[in-house]
């Protein structure tokens, strides 16, 4: 015979996902809805939830912060991690008092990051600038960062 399984609720699978990262709260109860087998009402997810933050395992400042600065080591921008927590469902004004809080020089990061990519050595011709360009363009650095990197490659 084999013993009897626990029952699963919200609760419980709010738990694992917390307990391998974490999560912001859109995106955790986007993860419970979407669950097939169980399937978790709303109040049951709030309830779930509701635990969670009394307990201090669910905390949206506390995940922008780490999500930032895990982001930026990686030499991402902050409009880029802005529009990706944006997605993960934090409110504007979270992402903007943890990027406030996270005293990140993006100017000397977009610098690094051109520099690893590229080297030292400024563009030769415009299409070489152009493509440094697009590439930190989409890493999530803003025109002034960027532009910053070109003047002082003149200096």
């Amino acid at each position: 015979m084999t013993p009897p399984t626990p029952s699963v609720n919200a609760l419980t699978i709010a738990m694992r996902l917390l307990a391998v990262r974490d999560h912001s709260e859109g995106e955790l109860r986007r993860k419970l809805t979407a669950r097939v087998d169980p399937v978790f009402d709303a109040a049951d997810i709030d309830a779930a939830l509701a635990y969670c933050h009394e307990h201090g395992w669910l905390d949206d400042a506390r995940f922008a912060q780490r999500y930032i600065h895990g982001r930026s080591r990686k030499g991402y921008g902050s409009q880029r991690i802005v529009a990706e927590l944006r997605q993960k469902g934090l409110s504007r004004s979270v992402i903007s008092s943890a990027l406030m809080e996270c005293e990140i020089d993006w100017f000397a990061l977009a610098q690094q990051v051109a520099t690893r990519k590229f080297g030292d050595v400024p563009p030769i011709d415009w299409k070489e600038k152009a493509k440094q360009q697009r590439y930190l363009l989409t890493r999530g650095f803003s025109h002034d960062e960027i532009q910053d990197i070109y003047t002082n490659f003149s200096h």
